[in-house]
């Protein structure tokens, strides 16, 4: 690796999101952290592309160009550890204080990345699979409006974007149904077994409908 500056990424930081333990925000946090670093030009550091050298170089190396420090990370270990303190820094200054507690022993900069990595990796799998059984096996509560079923199902298969599971539209509309209580039975076996594919808006319409109509006949009953 020839010698390199570091740009001063200060400036820089407020482009990434704080890290504050939501699995929702990872992946922009490392997209814009990964981006801070290949412009400081310590992304291997960081990755573990780049590993500390065992020894120093031996040879005379200018040290400054300009008014700017040089650093020779593949030569020289104390250059590589200078490096990987100040990414190190950097990083934990884009995490909330209570991440920034709980990793403040966790050195070098690869082992504290990687760390936070395989941590959210772990997080999104768990939240992964909370969120399609939320979705899949959702009961609706006949107690409560039919408007509160539908936003449930609907504001779930929305979460599940942000684990790249997004459902389409008809396997909203199943769901949708296969979830209804028994006492909705006939509006639900209308829909399902319909001679036409029912859309996502056509079974939402039909099931607030229903509900006006069940109203209805409970006020003309009583």
């Amino acid at each position: 690796m020839p010698a390199q500056s570091i740009q001063n990424p200060s400036a820089l930081i407020g482009n990434v999101p704080v890290l504050d333990g939501n699995s929702v925000s990872f992946p922009s946090w490392r997209t814009r952290l990964e981006e801070l670093f290949a412009i400081g030009g310590v992304h291997d550091i960081v990755t573990g592309g780049l590993l500390c050298p065992e020894t120093d170089y031996k040879d005379v190396k200018p040290l400054t160009q300009g008014s700017q420090r040089l650093y020779y990370a593949e030569e020289s270990g104390s250059d590589w550890d200078t490096l990987s303190n100040m990414a190190r820094a950097t990083l934990k200054m884009t995490l909330s204080i209570d991440l920034a507690i709980r990793y403040k022993e966790t050195k070098p900069v690869s082992v504290l990345f990687k760390t936070i990595c395989d941590a959210y990796k772990k997080n999104t799998r768990a939240r992964r699979m909370m969120l399609q059984d939320s979705f899949w096996c959702a009961r609706h509560d006949p107690n409560k409006p039919i408007a509160t079923w539908i936003a449930r199902i609907c504001n779930t298969a929305s979460n599940l974007k942000s684990v790249k599971l997004t459902p389409v539209d008809q396997q909203i509309c199943d769901c949708l149904l296969r979830g209804l209580d028994d006492s909705w039975k006939p509006i639900r076996d209308h829909l399902v077994y319909s001679p036409n594919e029912i859309s996502l808006d056509d079974a939402i319409g039909a099931l607030e409908a229903h509900k006006v109509s069940m109203h209805q006949e409970n006020k003309i009953v009583s």
